[in-house]
């Protein structure tokens, strides 16, 4: 028997599960999910994010899955707790130009790193955001010495439920920084968060993005969906 979507919007199909359990090959079966749709969504009963314990779900294919998760409440009220500076210090960008250039080799290392795992509209998607986007954001640059390790933007978005958000666009650190040095730059970013966000804040991540779950696990974000990508034949 066929399940029946609760929502249609331009790009994604939404279905709703009891909990995150339910999603699953059986649901994914019984969902429909036209091709003209890039997103397939499962939402569920909100669930906190446990540091170092991703929630679990199985959907057998060649699809890339993200989780859609949101802070507690307006804002970032609780940065965490304060740690050793190790180096890393913060700023916004000196220029558009400069927020541009950062923003590029942060996309294409991300693409180095995870490459064919990531779905079909991640790379499509890019040129739309640093076009419309990227010139409106508030931006952070994460500095070791003279050179960007790291960038948090965001921006009000409208969601699916029709409510306005901070929507964290990006959120990404280099690869090889200690652990000291990364927990630095959270502990910093979430206190440039908690000085810029106003709203209820919203983010999108693939699972294979460890450092982003950390991040957001640590701020006490939930999660209630998970969206679907073919990924790249």
């Amino acid at each position: 028997m066929g399940m029946k979507p609760y929502k249609i919007t331009k790009n994604a199909i939404l279905y709703r599960v009891k909990n995150i359990a339910g999603v699953n090959d059986s649901a994914f079966r019984a969902a429909q999910w036209p091709a003209d749709k890039p997103l397939l969504c499962f939402d569920f009963k909100s669930v906190k994010l446990a540091p170092a314990r991703p929630p679990k779900f199985v959907v057998r294919g060649r699809y890339n899955h993200r989780i859609a998760c949101y802070s507690p409440g307006r804002g970032i009220r609780n940065p965490g707790r304060p740690c050793p500076q190790a180096g890393i210090s913060v700023r916004p960008p000196k220029s558009l130009a400069e927020l541009r250039k950062i923003s590029r080799e942060h996309f294409l290392g991300f693409m180095r790193r995870f490459g064919s795992r990531l779905g079909t509209e991640f790379d499509k998607s890019y040129p739309e955001y640093e076009k419309d986007y990227l010139p409106k954001v508030n931006a952070l640059v994460i500095v070791k010495g003279a050179k960007a390790v790291g960038l948090y933007t965001h921006t009000p978005i409208v969601g699916v439920a029709g409510k306005l958000l901070d929507n964290m666009c990006w959120h990404s650190l280099v690869p090889g920084l200690s652990g000291a040095q990364r927990a630095s730059a959270h502990y910093q970013a979430a206190c440039w968060l908690k000085k810029t966000t106003k709203l209820r804040v919203s983010v999108v991540f693939d699972l294979i993005d460890k450092d982003s779950y950390e991040f957001f696990s640590k701020l006490g974000f939930s999660t209630c969906r998970v969206v679907f990508q073919r990924r790249k034949k």
